[in-house]
């Protein structure tokens, strides 16, 4: 444009002639042109960039010159000459630009990719395990001491892992112990209040009046009603000599216990009983 335009000028015989021959020389040294000569710029563009200086120089001899005219017969050509540097090089920025899609195409596929790894890596080392681990702290708030956690890894989480399933073991065992001992102090204070019952009860039979076979009877059955005692017998020596026998259960010969029953050192007869579990 620039290069009609000085023609024009010769016709014209423009004042401004000089002015539009800098302002064309700026043009062609500017720094975007001065760039051309970089190393990623390729090596055909870059020396038809020179032959177009090398052919302005040429052309602003003559334009400078008392035969302007001949610029106008060569002006054609040296357009064709730009023309044919700016297809290439606008051929060299439409590829530039495709390279740059493709990097910024392959730089987000890689940026999508690592931040699929990045939740896939976040899920498998530190939400799953943190969910076994909330887990387990459920299962051991509901008394359930046999956790499961399986973390394998050797990272903070694996460690805690580890911990928290020993503490979980410690616990277990910790409470099993304290829970059988509280049953077994339950069970025993039944027993003794079971005993204490019988023994009033059996009381409250011998304070009788007239205490008849009747009353033993009833003893025996208190007795038999105690746990662990599985059989009893009582015998009681008449005056007549032949004792008289009660019993309550079955004996086996095995755990028997005889209990002589006197009063003021004379024999009045005696219990026996069979001791079974849990007793």
């Amino acid at each position: 444009m620039q290069s009609y335009r000085l023609a024009n000028d010769i016709q014209m015989d423009s004042p401004e002639f000089q002015t539009h021959v800098e302002k064309f020389e700026r043009s062609l040294y500017s720094s975007s042109m001065k760039a051309l000569q970089s190393w990623d710029v390729p090596e055909e563009i870059t020396q038809d960039y020179y032959q177009v200086i090398i052919r302005w120089h040429e052309l602003k001899k003559i334009l400078l010159s008392e035969d302007r005219q001949q610029y106008l017969h060569l002006v054609a050509d040296f357009v064709d000459g730009i023309d044919h540097f700016v297809l290439k090089l606008q051929e060299h920025s439409e590829n530039k630009l495709i390279r740059l899609a493709w990097a910024g195409g392959i730089g987000l596929g890689g940026i999508l990719i690592v931040a699929i790894y990045v939740v896939l890596f976040v899920r498998k080392q530190i939400v799953r395990p943190l969910g076994q681990l909330i887990s387990a702290s459920e299962q051991i708030q509901n008394r359930y001491f046999d956790v499961k956690v399986d973390l394998r890894s050797d990272n903070e989480l694996g460690i805690l892992g580890r911990a928290f399933k020993n503490m979980a073991d410690d616990l277990g065992k910790l409470y099993r112990g304290l829970e059988d001992a509280v049953n077994e102090k339950t069970h025993k204070l039944q027993h003794a209040h079971q005993s204490l019952e019988v023994l009033y009860q059996s009381s409250q039979e011998l304070t009788a009046t007239r205490i008849s076979h009747e009353n033993f009877r009833a003893i025996l059955s208190y007795i038999y009603s105690i746990e662990g005692i599985t059989a009893v017998e009582l015998q009681v020596t008449e005056v007549e000599g032949t004792p008289w026998v009660a019993s309550e259960g079955h004996f086996n010969g095995n755990s028997e216990r005889i209990k002589a029953l006197k009063l003021d050192g004379e024999t009045l007869g005696q219990l026996r009983y069979q001791i079974g579990l849990p007793c």
